[in-house]
This record gives structure tokens, C-alpha cells and sequence, in this order.
């Protein structure tokens, strides 16, 4: 249900009542808007409705939602874990696993990408790595079936810093996970090749997902990658592109169909819906 605010207006009732923050923290809250997707749009896999800053409360650290994004309060000195039971996300993903026929996915944001809404200082990344596989093992125990991992903001680092802040940490991160873990990074482009030497099981990509596939072959799965202005366009345009993006991946049996980055503001849900329902039509037919 990852940016939910952006189409649904079930979620857009929700949050005209709620802080974002306290969403995220409510076991309940968690547990029903995880399931709007679900009960709404069709979907193959519930995603845990979650942040990827709540990381930051292994930390003890305070962060908010104004209008203009995320902020993380200042801090001094040096990071370290306090508490790490997520307590509030486990006994919601525990219920969920109770009330769900689909896989629940669960999710983290990468250190760099962490870093960059505390200053950037790369002195950051060991213990933020730390805490982010704190928080991806707490979604393991907890029952999620898979997981991904954000970094956002990686794909603008030189070669050098994103070995050292993104490829580093991955790997790490990859080792103590018990879990198939999707990695995200806009505009991989070259670098993809480096990435997957770091074991990841599977790469959210922007780029032409056959092209790669012709490439690398089936050793990782691939997910992706609609253009996200789909949803602002009419129901033969979504049809097409599925489609054709269906058909170039036929029969593959490593692919998850997914938007190349993320629901723009604005996009319909009637959009959505569809979407859901060409895919899982036509997918049903070609790979029958």
C-alpha cells in the first residue's frame, strides 16, 4: 500500500483523521490500511503499510511528516540502537498473517537513503545498516514472506561513494537476512551488474526489463517497471502498455509487474483498479 495518499480514497478518508505518524505506529491502523488493497483493488501481495524512517526508532530518534516531506530532528553524537522490538509493527503483521490469503511483503529504506534525511554524513551508514536489519529480521519473525529494500536516492552517487554507501551495505545487509530481498534504485543503469553480484534475489528496475533479462538470464528475478504517467492517461492506453510489457516477459517465471517508481499525486484509482485487472487477465493467459 506504499503511497497510498496518492489514489485511495479509502486511505485518503483515513488519514484526514490520523497523523501520518501515528498510522504508522498503530497496530490497527497498519493492519486495516495493509488490507484496503487487498480488499479493493485485487492485488496478488499485500505490502505492510509502513516508513521507511521508522527505522529511526531503533535509534530513539524523533522525525515528522510535515507538508513538505519527512524531517528528522536534529541530533548529537553518535548512533546507537536502544530498541529494536518494533513492538507495534510485529503485532500487526502477526494478525495480518492470520487474515491474509496473498504473501505480505515487508520493507525497508537502504542506509544511504536514511542518511540523506539526517545530513548525509556517511559516518551514518554502519549504524544505520545496523538498524535496518534489525527492522528487516523484526518483519522476518514476524511472518512477511519477502522483503524490499529502498535506497532511492543511490542512483545520483559517483561509482566510488556508491560502492563504498550503497553496494557495501547491501551486501551486509543481503548476509543477515533470512528472506528474499528485492533491492530499488532509480536510474541503476550500469551499475546493475554490481548489484546483483551483492546476492540480492531479486531488482526493481526503471529500464527495459526484457533487455535485461536477455542479458543476464534467470539467475535474479525482475520486477517492474509501467510508467507511472499510466494512470493519468485512459484504460486502452493502461491496457497496451501491460500488455506489451506482459509479452515481452512471456512465460518468465521470475517477474513481478509493478510501476517503474513509485504512484505520482493525483493518479486515479479507477487506473489502478484496472491496471490490477489487465494484468492479472492477461497474465493468467500467457502464462497459462
Amino acid at each position: 500500500m506504499r503511497q497510498a495518499g496518492r489514489y485511495s480514497p479509502s486511505y485518503q478518508k483515513l488519514r484526514a483523521k490520523h497523523s501520518l505518524y501515528d498510522l504508522f505506529h498503530s497496530p490497527s491502523m497498519i493492519e486495516e490500511i495493509t488490507l484496503q488493497p487487498i480488499e479493493e483493488l485485487g492485488v496478488d501481495a499485500a505490502i505492510i503499510f509502513s516508513d521507511i524512517l521508522l527505522v529511526l526508532d531503533a535509534f530513539g530518534l524523533r522525525y515528522s511528516y510535515p507538508e513538505g516531506g519527512p524531517v528528522v530532528e536534529p541530533f548529537k553524537g553518535t548512533l546507537k540502537i536502544q530498541d529494536d522490538s518494533f513492538s507495534f509493527l510485529r503485532e500487526a503483521i502477526c494478525s495480518l498473517k492470520k487474515r491474509l490469503s496473498v504473501p505480505l511483503m515487508g520493507f525497508a529504506g537502504a542506509p544511504y537513503t536514511l542518511s540523506t534525511y539526517m545530513g548525509g554524513q556517511e559516518e551514518l551508514i554502519e549504524p544505520l545498516t545496523e538498524g535496518v536489519i534489525s527492522l528487516l529480521k523484526c518483519q522476518i519473525e514476524s511472518g512477511v514472506d519477502a522483503l524490499q529494500l529502498f535506497d532511492s536516492w543511490a542512483g545520483s552517487l559517483d561509482d566510488l561513494r556508491f560502492k563504498k554507501l550503497v553496494l557495501e551495505p547491501l551486501r551486509v545487509i543481503k548476509k543477515s537476512v533470512n528472506a528474499p530481498l528485492i533491492f530499488f534504485c532509480k536510474n541503476l543503469g550500469n551499475r546493475l551488474e554490481a548489484v546483483l553480484e551483492t546476492g540480492v534475489d531479486a531488482v526493481s528496475l526503471d529500464c527495459s526489463l526484457s533487455d535485461v533479462r536477455k542479458k543476464y538470464g534467470p539467475s535474479v528475478a525482475l520486477q517492474g517497471n509501467l510508467d507511472p504517467d499510466l494512470l493519468f492517461t485512459d484504460e486502452e492506453t493502461v491496457s497496451l502498455a501491460v500488455k506489451n510489457l506482459l509479452f515481452s516477459l512471456k512465460g518468465d517465471k521470475g517477474f513481478i509487474l509493478n510501476l517503474a517508481h513509485g504512484v505520482k499525486p493525483g493518479s486515479s484509482f479507477a487506473l489502478v483498479k484496472h491496471l490490477v485487472k489487465v494484468a492479472q487477465e492477461e497474465g493468467d493467459r500467457l502464462w497459462s
